[in-house]
Parts: structure tokens; sequence; C-alpha cells
């Protein structure tokens, strides 16, 4: 499509935007923030029963992870840093989920202590010195929600024993 996008205004929010497809025209369907919260194609004839909504037209490569709206503009988020980060539409920025991150983190550390609960058992093949450094192995994995940053955590080293 050449030239200057189409903006058609109506009455009220979500927020479409489109690209015309022949005879149809996709429209992104957005919330009074800006978020896309998906797409359809709608033809011409159709779009009389959209007539409570805003319509603005954009290309294909507009999805709704990694674009929003603003003052009727297109605009591409950043980078996404991790699939802990969440967007905010109120800062235009993203945030890193807490909880989720050490959710993870958490989960990834229970798996690896389950690996040695065997190890620890009363007739387990191990010596006692092997023993103590297992046992060392599975409380620096209980600290490791110490650590301050779910995104940079060192792990400890097994021991020679359990690799």
């Amino acid at each position: 499509m050449a030239g200057k996008p189409r903006i058609y205004m109506a009455l009220a929010s979500p927020l479409l935007l489109s690209i015309d497809r022949g005879q149809n025209m996709r429209y992104a369907i957005c919330d009074a923030t800006g978020s896309i919260l998906g797409f359809r194609d709608i033809s011409a004839e159709d779009l009389k029963h959209y007539s409570s909504e805003t319509l603005h037209e954009v290309d294909l490569t507009v999805k709704e992870d990694t674009h929003y709206i603003e003052g009727g503009e297109v605009i591409q988020k950043p980078q996404r840093p991790s699939a802990f980060h969440e967007w905010s539409m109120d800062t235009k920025e993203w945030i890193l989920n807490q909880e989720k991150a050490w959710s993870a983190v958490r989960h990834q550390r229970d798996i690896l202590i389950a690996a040695t609960d065997w190890m620890v058992l009363p007739d387990a093949p191990f010596t006692e010195l092997e023993i103590v450094e297992i046992k060392e192995y599975r409380q620096a994995l209980r600290d490791i929600t110490e650590q301050p940053d779910p995104l940079n955590i060192e792990w400890p080293e097994k021991p020679e024993v359990i690799k």
C-alpha cells in the first residue's frame, strides 16, 4: 500500500489497526492503553459492525508482543531482556517480574536437589567424605535464593563424585 496510512475514527475504544488485504482489511484490536490484543480480517461491508471502535492502518509486521500504539502511531518495543520481563504500558519499558524469575530459579534448584536425594540415604554407596561434599552441595543449592539477581545465578559446582 502506497501513501500515508488512513486513520478511521469512531466513538470509543478499543483501537483497531488495519492493512488493506484485497477485499478485507486486517485489523489489530487494541485496548485503551494501546496494547494490541489480537488481529482480525474484516471486509469493508462488515466494518459497519465496528462503529464503536477506532481503526488505524498498519503493515503486516506489527505483532502484539513486539508493538503497541501511542498517539495513533505504531511503536516497536525494545527487545525483551528475558522471558521473565513483562511490558509495562505505564512506563513503556520491560519490567522484571521478580516472582516469576525467582520461581524458575527455585524450580531448577529443586530439580537439582531432588536428583541428589538418594545420595544422602544411609545405604547410599558413598564414603563419609563424599557424603559431606554432597550435603555441602545441597546446602549451596538451598542458599541460591540469597543471591541478589535471579537472572545471574551462580550455581554451585557439583562435587566430583556426582558429575
